[in-house]
């Protein structure tokens, strides 16, 4: 089955079309079906799921093919790794959690990892032939589960807990820096916590305690955090913060982004495509504003090229393309009234 990109659509893309050094901004164009969730492999080939459909697009996502059906209701988390296995998550609220794997280009899928009731991958990530999951827990106080980080050594075949982070309820996001192999992870909600390891997770150094962050990424040794606002701070605008990690014991915070504005919602993931940044914000409630965001070309300034109110809560711009592969583009599951794609 083939798709005309021209089609209306209900979710985003963001797409470098041309060289950093000639790109300054974003421009926005659509896609014309309904995904949950995208990734690519390393020949380029984009892979979504729309429904219980896996589609493949070889030409940057002008047109699309459906490969197979997938056995499961896809969750946050869906990631290529360097051997261009495929990983994904089911389980939201009230379900059970679980791992699948497909290592023949989607065609079929096998459940690897069974997670708790109530339990999620929030994201994956591979440094150097080891993927590792960060478990996302909906449970409620008082906690049956702690938050954890799963590690796999064969590409997601097997799984085993790689650290268990007591009292803490779950880990929004789990982040390798590729110049150094430092592991960090935004753990919350009712406590929060900035944690790194410098030893592969076997121990852990909580750098920050007094905000809740939900995203991380990198640039050489300057770590960048999307703030979580709704959860402590109450203001309830969009900020972004970095600290250039030089191995000590704590992150001294410098805020490099503030939308300024309240209701404009949590950075739930910040992507690097094409040496920029970008990021995208999911509101907690009805009549909030969600955001997409894009660094400067140094990483020190952030500006907004599209912004939507949301009908229903803890919607927004979410689930961006994963992989371990550079991204050529990003596709971003969005609101109803979005219909675009993002290029520079």
């Amino acid at each position: 089955m083939k798709t005309n990109i021209k089609q209306t659509t209900f979710f985003l893309v963001i797409l470098f079309l041309i060289p950093l050094v000639q790109a300054q901004s974003l421009a926005i164009s659509s896609l014309p079906f309904q995904i949950k969730g995208s990734t690519v492999l390393s020949d380029g080939t984009l892979f979504a799921v729309k429904g219980y459909s896996l589609l493949k697009s070889t030409n940057l996502g002008t047109t699309w093919i459906t490969v197979a059906s997938v056995p499961f209701s896809l969750g946050k988390a869906f990631y290529a790794t360097s051997t261009n296995n495929i990983l994904a998550v089911s389980g939201q609220k009230y379900a059970y959690g679980k791992i699948w794997l497909s290592t023949n280009r989607g065609v079929s899928w096998l459940k690897v990892y069974g997670l708790g009731l109530n339990e999620t991958v929030w994201n994956f990530q591979e440094y150097k032939g080891k993927v590792y999951a960060s478990i996302y827990s909906y449970e409620s106080p008082p906690l049956k589960v702690h938050a954890r980080i799963l590690i796999s050594n064969d590409f997601g075949l097997t799984w085993k807990v790689l650290t268990t982070f007591v009292g803490y309820r779950h880990v929004h996001e789990v982040f390798v820096n590729a110049y150094n192999g430092w592991i960090y992870a935004a753990v919350g909600d009712a406590t929060p916590a900035l944690m790194r390891s410098k030893d592969g997770g076997i121990t852990w150094t909580n750098l920050h305690s007094k905000m809740l962050f939900t995203s991380i990424n990198a640039r050489g040794s300057m770590v960048y955090l999307g703030e979580d606002v709704y959860v402590y701070d109450k203001t309830d605008s969009t900020r972004i913060w970095r600290f250039n990690d030089m191995g000590n014991g704590i992150a001294v915070l410098e805020k490099v982004f503030d939308y300024g504005s309240r209701y404009a919602g949590n950075v739930f993931w910040m992507k690097e495509l094409h040496g920029k940044l970008v990021f995208g914000t999911v509101p907690a409630l009805k009549g909030w504003t969600a955001l997409i965001g894009v660094s400067n070309g140094d990483w020190s300034a952030f500006s907004i090229v599209r912004q939507e109110t949301v009908s229903v809560g803890w919607t927004g711009f979410q689930n961006p393309t994963s992989s371990y592969w550079p991204l050529p583009l990003i596709l971003v599951k969005g609101l109803a009234t979005s219909n675009v794609v993002i290029s520079v």
